[in-house]
């Protein structure tokens, strides 16, 4: 009660902020009159009441389990809140998402036949809707038109007891089959009892909430009969539970599947057994020991003794069964491998001979496309020679490929020369001057040696 009225505190209300109080009052206001004067208003109250029922029921602020919801003449006064009151449209929009087939009858789900959104011809619809279901379906349309007249209070009576919430349902197949690709069962793993089943549904966990998902028995039925004849991934027979796999020859349950699990049950039959006897074992030696050691008299002790005794002979003929067990389970796995590589070969082989029986493979046209792709492949060599060779003389490249180096040799030549200065400079007074002659007759030149 409390989670609820704390849900509804936070809760995103549309016209408002989260929690709005005025925008609650408008959503907790009574809803007749506007299913014809204001339709748009209505739907959008209903389409919030709709989902705002399946994520209270999922989370399980009201009652256990998270894919049926209950609802009995307290509900109204659970969803009550202190400075708003009661809710006066919850029956009003029960009957509406019933229409819609988003909420349906407990009975009426698991007795389904059909496929949730399998197509139906008009007849078929028509005779489902006023003959198979029960009279208050074939009716709830009218029902939900007489609600702008009788109000929710009058319509309170005919939505009580338990109701699937088919979105609530969808989501939990969705956790399951992502568990299942996330860890595939082996042959001997997809078959299973009820019991187990529930156990595995139970242990669903919602990576967004980060919690498990309130699993209850009655939501472990709705999801077994939905993932069986909606999912398409189970099928039960009695007591047996077995999952579907893509690799199974035969979707359902033969007499080695039978087989298969009796072992299994066996195995586990036989292992708690050798976990208790050794328990016991261990309890008779602890009063074996508490006996000497309090020194009671010799018959108490040889009384524990003989009980050990007896315990260990038979714990050890239950050891030998639980050996052969399990080295039969181990070959049943490994016959189960052996079949589905087999199966897996037969596949393969049958997929290559339809691919080689395709005409396009066989042996003469096969020869006739390569000596096409020849042929081909050579004129296209021709046309590549002819236009790379049609305009172009090899003598006339090679002379020019010579001139070419002639005039670079001539360039590095030109290069290496000094360059002539563009002026001359003008000779200087002392050079063209005349010699003076010697003075002194050292400095004269001797006429004759």
């Amino acid at each position: 009660m409390q989670q609820l009225q704390a849900y509804l505190a936070r809760a995103p209300v549309p016209g408002g902020a989260p929690g709005s109080k005025e925008a609650l009052v408008h959503m907790y206001s009574d809803l007749s009159g506007q299913a014809h004067s204001n339709s748009a208003a209505f739907r959008a109250r209903v389409a919030w009441w709709t989902t705002t029922l399946e994520t209270v029921q999922w989370d399980g602020l009201q009652g256990p389990g998270a894919t049926v919801m209950r609802i009995d003449a307290g509900m109204p006064n659970r969803w009550a809140m202190d400075t708003i009151g009661r809710p006066l449209c919850i029956a009003v929009v029960v009957e509406d998402a019933a229409v819609h087939q988003r909420y349906m009858r407990l009975d009426e789900f698991l007795a389904r036949a059909a496929p949730l959104h399998a197509k139906r011809a008009l007849y078929s619809t028509v005779l489902v809707d006023w003959v198979a279901k029960p009279a208050w379906r074939a009716a709830a349309r009218i029902f939900v038109a007489d609600a702008d007249e009788v109000g929710d209070e009058a319509v309170w009576p005919r939505v009580y007891g338990e109701w699937v919430l088919v979105p609530n349902v969808e989501r939990a197949a969705a956790l399951f089959v992502a568990s299942l690709a996330l860890d595939p069962p082996s042959m001997l793993e997809s078959i299973m009892t009820r019991a187990e089943m529930q156990r595995r549904l139970q242990a669903l966990r919602d990576p967004d909430a980060g919690k498990r998902v309130p699993i209850s028995d009655t939501d472990a039925k709705v999801l077994l009969r939905y993932l069986e004849r909606d999912a398409n991934i189970l099928v039960v027979d009695d007591d047996v539970v077995k999952l579907v796999r893509p690799t199974d020859a035969h979707r359902g349950i033969q007499e080695s599947d039978r087989g298969i699990l009796a072992v299994r049950q066996m195995h586990a039959q036989l292992t708690a057994q050798v976990d208790e006897l050794e328990r016991r074992v261990d309890s008779a030696r602890a009063r074996i020991m508490d006996a000497l050691r309090k020194k009671q008299p010799e018959e108490t002790a040889k009384s524990y003794l003989r009980t050990k005794k007896q315990l260990e002979e038979l714990l050890g003929r239950r050891v030998g069964a639980l050996e052969t067990v399990s080295q039969l389970l181990l070959k049943l796995e490994q016959a189960a491998g052996d079949a589905e590589i087999l199966q897996t070969y037969e596949r393969s082989s049958s997929a290559l001979q339809q691919i080689l029986a395709d005409p396009l493979l066989q042996p003469d046209r096969v020869d006739k496309t390569m000596d096409a792709l020849a042929e081909s492949v050579s004129q296209q060599e021709s046309i590549e020679d002819a236009m790379r060779t049609d305009h172009v003389d090899d003598d006339e490249i090679a002379a020019e490929l010579e001139k070419l180096a002639l005039g670079e040799e001539e360039a590095k030549q030109t290069s290496s020369m000094p360059s002539a200065p563009l002026h001359a400079p003008e000779p200087s007074k002392a050079s063209t001057a005349a010699p003076k002659e010697p003075t002194t007759p050292d400095q004269r030149t001797p006429a004759f040696a």
